[in-house]
C-alpha cells in the first residue's frame, strides 16, 4: 500500500465567467445570466438560454427587471414596518413599498392597488402565520384560478407567494405553502384584425360621422394604426416638438413611454397628411381623450364581425409591417420593445410563419 496520502480532486471549473458583452456572464459554461452591481451589491438573473445571440437580445430587458427590483427593495425597506405575522401585514408592507416607488407610472400604481384589494378580500389575511394551512391556501388558489383570467390570477399568486416568503425569512414558517402551486398557462390568441382595406374604410367612416370630433378622432386612429404607438403615447404627442419632417419622436417621462425611453418612428405615407395638419399645433395636438367609441360604431356599421379597440391599431401596424417583410428587430424598435424582437416572435408567430412560407418559395439551391 502506498504511503502517499490520497488527495481529493479539486475542480478547476470556474462557476461564473465573463463574456465580451458588458453585464453578460455565463454559469458553469452553460446558461447565460444578466449581471449588474447596484450600490455595491451584485445582482444576477438567468436569461434561460445557452445561446449567445439570444442572450444578447434578452439582456437589456433583464437588466431593466433587475434595476426595478433593486429600486423596489430599497423603497420596501424605507416603507418600514416589521410586522409579518399575518398575510395582511405582509401585503401591507408590499403595497407600501409599491406606493413609494418613483419608477412606476400612475396606471401601474392603480393596477397594484386593485391587486392589493383583491388579495386582502380573498386571502385569510387575519390569521397568524402558524395558523394558515396548506389546504386553505390551495383552495384559495383554485378559486382565484376560476374567478380571474390566467394572467391576472398568476399576478395574484406571485404576490401571495412573496408575502409568504417574508414569513419564511422571518422564521415564522418553515416553507412557502404556495411554492408548489403551478401558474396557469396563458392561452395564445390569434387576434382578428382589420385588413388594410378595412382599416382605411373604418378611418373614412369615422371621419364622415356627424360629430364635431369626427375629424380629430379619425386623425388619432390614423396616427395609432400607421405608427404602432400605444394610445397613451399618441395622446402625449406635441405638434412642433414631436412631429418632425420625416419622423415622430416618442418621448419618455413620467407618463410617457412604457419603458421610459425615447424612440423614433418613421412617418409612413398614410400618416403624412395627418402629421402635416397636426404639426402646426402648439403643445398637445389633441382635445379628445380617446376615439374608441367612434371606432366601435364604425366597425359595427361596416359589419366587421369582430371587436375593434384602440390596441387593435397597434397590432394592425405590427402585423402589416411583418407581412410586408420588415425585419423583426426593426419592428420591435418602432413599437418600443427592448428585447430585440423576442416578444414579437412569441405573439406574432403565425404572421412570421406565414411570411416564412412565402419567402421559402423564392429560395433556390442550384
Amino acid at each position: 500500500m502506498s504511503g502517499r496520502k490520497s488527495r481529493k480532486k479539486v475542480s478547476s471549473k470556474v462557476e461564473w465567467s465573463g463574456t465580451q458583452t458588458a453585464n453578460l456572464v455565463r454559469r458553469n459554461g452553460a446558461i447565460y445570466y444578466a449581471q449588474i452591481k447596484i450600490q455595491g451589491k451584485t445582482f444576477r438573473k438567468s436569461l434561460v438560454t445557452e445561446k449567445l445571440t439570444i442572450a444578447r437580445m434578452k439582456l437589456a430587458g433583464k437588466l431593466s427587471e433587475i434595476r426595478a427590483a433593486a429600486v423596489n427593495a430599497v423603497v420596501f425597506d424605507a416603507a418600514g414596518g416589521g410586522d409579518v405575522t399575518t398575510l395582511g401585514a405582509c401585503l401591507g408592507r408590499w403595497i407600501a413599498g409599491e406606493r413609494l416607488r418613483p419608477d412606476l407610472k400612475t396606471s401601474t400604481k392603480e393596477y397594484n392597488e386593485r391587486r392589493y384589494e383583491d388579495l386582502m378580500r380573498t386571502l385569510p389575511v387575519g390569521v397568524v402565520a402558524t395558523g394558515v394551512k396548506s389546504l386553505v391556501l390551495r383552495t384559495w388558489w383554485q378559486k382565484v384560478a376560476d374567478d380571474y383570467n390566467p394572467q391576472y390570477a398568476n399576478n395574484l399568486l406571485s404576490i401571495a407567494q412573496h408575502a409568504l416568503d417574508m414569513q419564511v425569512e422571518a422564521g415564522l414558517i418553515k416553507e412557502n405553502l404556495l411554492a408548489k402551486c403551478k401558474r396557469l398557462k396563458i392561452p395564445k390568441v390569434i387576434r382578428e384584425l382589420p385588413s388594410g382595406a378595412q382599416m382605411a374604410a373604418l378611418i373614412a367612416d369615422v371621419r364622415g360621422q356627424k360629430s364635431r370630433f369626427a375629424e380629430e378622432s379619425a386623425d388619432m386612429i390614423t396616427m395609432m394604426a400607421y405608427s404602432g404607438m400605444r394610445p397613451a403615447e399618441v395622446w402625449a404627442l406635441e405638434g412642433k416638438r414631436d412631429l418632425l419632417a420625416d419622423k415622430i419622436v416618442v418621448r419618455s417621462g413620467k407618463e410617457g413611454t412604457k419603458n421610459y425611453e425615447e424612440r423614433v418612428v418613421p412617418i409612413m405615407d398614410e400618416l403624412r397628411a395627418v402629421v402635416a395638419r397636426r404639426r402646426k399645433i402648439e403643445g398637445s395636438i389633441w382635445s379628445i381623450k380617446s376615439p374608441e367609441n367612434a371606432m366601435r360604431r364604425s366597425a359595427k356599421r361596416l359589419e366587421f364581425g369582430f371587436t375593434v379597440g384602440l390596441y387593435a391599431c397597434r397590432h394592425f401596424f405590427v402585423t402589416r409591417c411583418l407581412e410586408n417583410g420588415v425585419d423583426i428587430p426593426t419592428v420591435a424598435r418602432w413599437v418600443g420593445h427592448r428585447d430585440g424582437g423576442i416578444t414579437l416572435m412569441k405573439n406574432y408567430a403565425h404572421v412570421t410563419d406565414q411570411h416564412g412560407m412565402e419567402i421559402a418559395k423564392t429560395v433556390k439551391f442550384g
